[in-house]
């Protein structure tokens, strides 16, 4: 997860948290999308971003 640059390490206290936010909030996807490509070995190409994804919820069971 560090390698797309998603942070794992817990913020410490309220005003990490909100750093942690804005630092985040516009790249999140894009960094989700590098993570399953990597996880994956399918890369997100923009052929394939210009077409509809199923999404869903993922629960445990």
């Amino acid at each position: 997860m560090r390698e797309p640059g998603i942070g794992v390490d817990k913020p410490q206290d309220e005003a990490a948290w909100d750093a942690a936010w804005e630092d985040d909030f516009s790249t999140a996807v894009p960094r989700g999308f590098a993570l399953a490509a990597k996880v994956t070995g399918v890369p997100f190409t923009p052929d394939m971003l210009d077409r509809p994804m199923l999404v869903g919820p993922i629960t445990e069971r």
